[in-house]
């Protein structure tokens, strides 16, 4: 019975989200959060019980398989939406800008991973996780963690960590770095345009869904079939050097979803099917549910202020890094500021940083950056852990 009521909550609770998700806490932290503070609340609620004297215990295949399939899925779903082609379309600015960005977020978790994150167990994963995240979004973080290996507790208290340094930055980003940035970049930096055809861009993470299509079947198809392959390749490697099925599987699954999935989004009948980011996000808060809910509530003092501390040294070190860098390449504060917020937060809070500059023309080139971040992301993040 209780196997029931979790799978039910499992598919359940990330549709009630997803239906409050301009309501609330997740108005301000996203949908991805409220999954993992859904998810952590349960964990709570079963540690409460048992301290009571009941003994409830929920099924840990569901947690963390479970969760596993479902992000296998998701990663090609969003990739498929990735129009990469617009990226032609932003000037040289805006590009040096994201690129200053990546650049700072690199040289950042090197130092930091290699010196605070060598000092605790899972530091270094989660450096090379958060270069994910600093570069694309939530989506990222998870990806490589499953891809390295890391603790299904230790991804979910990551996400929590995030959910609270990320908040605490976000109020910054909307209120004070403008006055901090506008101080320290050049006043007469050259303002020019944005982009050199000003569109209309589409958000990967504006959620439309017009129920079930031929077109939506055969792309959660085709992000079946990229698993089933990347699947296949970790089983042969498996089977041609041993060691862990899992230690094989994983990574390919992942890898091959993200570079598929990339690949297919240049196909448009597969790339033009709004209900990709919503299918695909869904997975995603599938994934964030199931993991947080299965959590180990004893392990939350251990190391759990670590990884706040190695977000928040992150974070504040590449914004400054930065802002450094845009000084010296003369780029805008508005510039810097939303490049930023796509990269460190992804696409979804871009609109509303480019309202409170009062500038809607960066709206676009922020959603296209938050884009190229969704789709370097997972690599980027990979092969740098190679190097700490």
């Amino acid at each position: 019975m209780i196997v029931v009521i979790q799978i039910a909550a499992v598919f359940g609770v990330p549709l009630l989200v997803l239906k409050r998700r301009d309501r609330g806490l997740a108005r301000y932290f996203g949908t991805i959060a409220m999954a993992y503070v859904w998810g952590i609340a349960v964990a709570l609620a079963v540690w409460g019980l048992n301290r009571l004297g009941l003994e409830v215990k929920l099924n840990g295949d569901v947690g963390q398989i479970g969760s596993y399939v479902c992000i296998g899925l998701a990663i090609p779903l969003l990739m498929f939406g990735a129009n990469l082609k617009e990226i032609r379309l932003l000037t040289r600015k805006v590009l040096v800008s994201f690129g200053l960005l990546i650049a700072a977020v690199v040289v950042v978790v090197l130092v930091i991973g290699r010196t605070y994150g060598a000092s605790f167990p899972w530091g270094r994963e989660l450096a090379a996780m958060a270069t994910g995240m600093y570069t694309g979004g939530s989506p990222n973080f998870n990806a490589i963690g499953v891809i390295l290996g890391v603790d299904g507790d230790v991804i979910a208290l990551g996400n929590l960590s995030d959910m609270l340094v990320g908040g605490l930055f976000y109020v910054f980003v909307l209120t004070g770095a403008k006055p901090i940035l506008g101080r320290l970049l050049d006043r007469r930096a050259r303002q020019g345009g944005y982009m050199k055809n000003q569109q209309e861009t589409a958000n990967l993470d504006a959620l439309e869904w017009n129920g079930f299509h031929r077109g939506l079947v055969r792309n959660l198809g085709l992000s079946l079939g990229c698993v089933v392959l990347g699947g296949a390749v970790g089983l042969g490697l498996w089977l041609w050097r041993g060691g862990g099925l899992t230690d094989h599987l994983v990574p390919w699954v992942m890898l091959s979803g993200t570079v598929l999935g990339l690949a297919l989004s240049f196909v448009p009948p597969v790339r033009d099917v709004p209900e990709n980011g919503t299918a695909g996000h869904y997975l995603i808060l599938v994934f964030s549910f199931a993991l947080a809910s299965s959590l180990d509530v004893t392990a939350v003092d251990r190391g759990f202020l670590q990884i706040v501390g190695l977000l928040a040294l992150i974070t504040v070190c590449s914004f400054t890094l930065h802002g450094l860098l845009c000084r010296l390449f003369r780029i805008d504060a508005d510039c810097a500021i939303v490049t930023m917020t796509a990269g460190l937060y992804g696409p979804a809070f871009v609109p509303a940083v480019t309202r409170q500059l009062g500038n809607d023309k960066l709206t676009a080139p922020g959603l296209i950056c938050g884009a190229l971040g969704y789709a370097v992301g997972t690599i980027l993040g990979t092969g740098i852990y190679l190097l700490l």
